[in-house]
């Protein structure tokens, strides 16, 4: 899949409906699932078939992009510390036909760290410990 860089999306959920957004835990912006759309997102090329993601909002500036954190949260932090992540249809890695799924996971690893959740009380955090559980969201264009 080819994201257009001078557009700005919704990561939506395929099967809950719900979009990601962003929280503070321990003094970063940690990413997860939220009621809605969600807070718009822009990918920008980082080569080799591999994006950026901006969220186009945090609650510090230049803290904005999707990070990997060491155990496997996704945290918003600066673009030079920034992760990059690949998009996948859903019928590449698991055989599953879809036209507008699509799962993430970050480029540049030999085992895929797919987006999932991790969930805590009623809320869903965004990680990157899943193969099989892997995520499928919709890229909704943000007006």
């Amino acid at each position: 899949m080819i994201l257009d860089v001078n557009k700005s999306y919704y990561l939506v959920d395929q099967h809950s409906g719900k979009g990601l957004s962003y929280e503070v835990y321990a003094n970063y912006d940690y990413v997860r699932e939220v009621n809605g759309n969600g807070t718009k997102i822009k990918f920008e090329d980082a080569g080799n078939a591999s994006y950026r993601i901006k969220m186009t909002s945090s609650h510090w500036d230049n803290y904005t992009y999707f990070t990997r954190s060491g155990k496997s949260w996704i945290y918003l932090d600066t673009k030079e510390n920034a992760s990059t992540w690949h998009v996948s249809d859903t019928t590449s890695f698991f055989g599953i036909s879809s036209n507008d799924a699509f799962c993430v996971y970050q480029a540049g690893q030999i085992d895929p760290h797919y987006w999932t959740y991790f969930e805590k009380g009623s809320k869903k955090w965004l990680v990157t410990d899943g193969t099989n559980e892997a995520k499928r969201f919709k890229f909704v264009e943000a007006e």
